[in-house]
């Protein structure tokens, strides 16, 4: 979390950040937050598409990933955006735009705007136990320049 603390927040992002604080508001986590947490529980690879399945606090959700060319012309913004994928060797990357407005949509109490915008590239360790993640955001409402995070995850099929 402290990666995201220093993100470069613009002074309405920290405004918004500090009226959710004090109301205790907690929302739905969307891409990228939903990322962070160890909510992850499969990830199905299909020729078409891929599907990232999460278990959040009781709260179930499914990103798919299309893997395809390009975003359509028209997109219902959605909780979850609409994400595209492609293949760069071992590394699948993620690119996902149309998502609403967001009270939180930046992690931390931090808003997102409807042009929120994720980069991110999921690569399995050499070893095959570990999932290195990283995630490049841009949101020109409320981020003064690009947010970037890198973490890694362990295969724990036991939890």
């Amino acid at each position: 979390m402290g990666a995201m603390a220093r993100w470069p927040i613009t002074a309405e992002a920290r405004a918004a950040r500090d009226t959710l604080a004090d109301d205790g508001l907690c929302n739905l986590d969307s891409p990228p937050v939903l990322s962070f947490f160890d909510e992850l529980r499969t990830i199905e690879l299909g020729r078409d598409q891929v599907v990232l399945r999460f278990d959040n606090t009781g709260d179930h959700g499914e990103r798919v990933v299309h893997m395809t060319a390009a975003h359509p012309a028209t997109i219902q913004p959605s909780l979850f955006g609409h994400s595209i994928g492609r293949w760069e060797g071992e590394t699948l990357v993620i690119d996902t735009i149309g998502f609403p407005a967001d009270s939180s949509g930046l992690a931390l109490n931090v808003p997102a705007g409807p042009r929120k915008h994720l980069v991110e590239r999921l690569t399995l360790t050499e070893d095959r136990t570990r999932l290195r993640y990283e995630v490049t955001v841009e949101d020109p409402d409320y981020l003064t320049g690009t947010a970037t995070l890198t973490q890694q995850w362990d295969h724990r099929p036991d939890l």
